[in-house]
């Protein structure tokens, strides 16, 4: 099995991680019970038992990928281990594993398994990326309801954009510049914990 460039495995990593961001940005457009603690960099969230308004799309979305990537998983395993493996739990970090899991052992499958996966994939990212109308690119950085805006730590204005598609963040306003002159920008990524989904941005110098 070859992981070149260009690869089937290599084009299952790549969109595996898309799905990953997709599946995270989404999960931010489900109402969330506002939770304690604050800070610019991250965002915990716990979701509202009975949600007004209830973002239909986004949560069907979430919730197939949620079912769909841990069938995958077992099926797989039945597969290359044997046995009876079980689903994992629901938590955001299971997802991410799930995730990993599939990607690791299609390794060892053929091509048309990963064929099918990668087109899984594919079809279920691009009816997600629809909910963030894509001919826009750039949204708000995700917060809590009734939180305020994040401000860019250079300018100081509510200017602050990202783009799910590809984990990146910027700020929009033409005359920022951070320390070294340069127009700042950052890859912004979710992580799972045991409290729940965590966004962060870490800002990336010009090569």
């Amino acid at each position: 099995m070859t992981h070149e460039p260009g690869s089937p495995h290599a084009r299952l990593r790549e969109y595996a991680d898309h799905a990953w961001r997709l599946y995270c940005a989404l999960e931010t457009e489900i109402p969330y019970r506002k939770s304690a603690g604050s800070g610019q960099e991250k965002i915990r969230q716990h979701r509202v038992v009975a949600p007004v308004p209830w973002n239909s799309v986004a949560a069907e979305l979430t919730l197939e990928f949620h079912s769909e990537i841990r069938r995958l998983e077992v099926h797989l395993k039945e597969r290359v281990i044997g046995g009876y493996p079980r689903r994992r739990g629901s938590s955001g970090a299971n997802t991410r594993r799930a995730i990993d899991s599939v990607v690791d052992l299609c390794t060892t499958t053929d091509q048309e398994t990963i064929h099918g996966i990668l087109g899984f994939l594919m079809k279920w990212s691009s009816r997600a990326e629809t909910v963030f109308t894509p001919e826009n690119g750039l949204h708000r950085l995700p917060r809590q309801p009734g939180e305020k805006e994040a401000r860019c730590p250079y300018c100081e204005h509510t200017t602050m954009r990202w783009n799910p598609h590809n984990g990146r963040a910027v700020c929009v306003n033409p005359a920022c510049r951070n320390h070294s002159g340069q127009r700042p920008h950052w890859t912004a990524e979710f992580t799972p914990t045991r409290h729940g989904l965590i966004f962060r941005w870490d800002e990336q110098e010009a090569a």
